[in-house]
């Protein structure tokens, strides 16, 4: 057997016992709580990074006029009340991910395929709300 063959068979068993050993630990339900990983940091919901975009006077808050300025500049954005496909593209670009929430049919309250101004203000002022912990009309970083 030449080297080159010995080296490659090898590596293969290797591979092969590498694979199984991966595939075969326990599985996360498993494992006792004092023992699963801990997981902690922090998360951003995506409306909330669209809110950050808004702090126009970079003070670390964005307030309710921060908020109705960028309601109306965003909403200057679309020539028309956007269908799914328009708004698609405001998503990819205002939340980062045109799959990111809240989503389409959730702006169109009344789903009849388009997303009024009315329906585009209410939807990120219940948002601004959601995220507003201590009512001060304020989200802080």
């Amino acid at each position: 057997m030449t080297p080159l063959k010995t080296l490659k068979i090898a590596t293969l068993i290797f591979t092969a016992a590498s694979l199984a050993a991966c595939a075969s630990g326990p599985k996360r339900s498993d494992l006792s709580s004092d023992q699963r990983p801990d997981f902690k940091g922090v998360s951003a919901y995506p409306i909330g990074l669209f809110f950050v975009g808004l702090d126009s006077d970079a003070d670390g808050l964005t307030t309710r006029n921060e908020l109705a300025a960028g309601i109306k500049a965003d909403w200057a954005m679309f020539d028309q009340n956007p269908s799914a496909a328009q708004f698609q593209r405001w998503t990819g670009k205002a939340l980062g991910s045109s799959g990111a929430m809240p989503s389409f049919l959730s702006f169109d309250s009344n789903l009849n395929g388009v997303v009024a101004l009315k329906e585009f203000e209410t939807r990120l002022e219940s948002e601004f709300s959601r995220l507003d912990e201590n009512n001060d009309g304020a989200l802080d970083r």
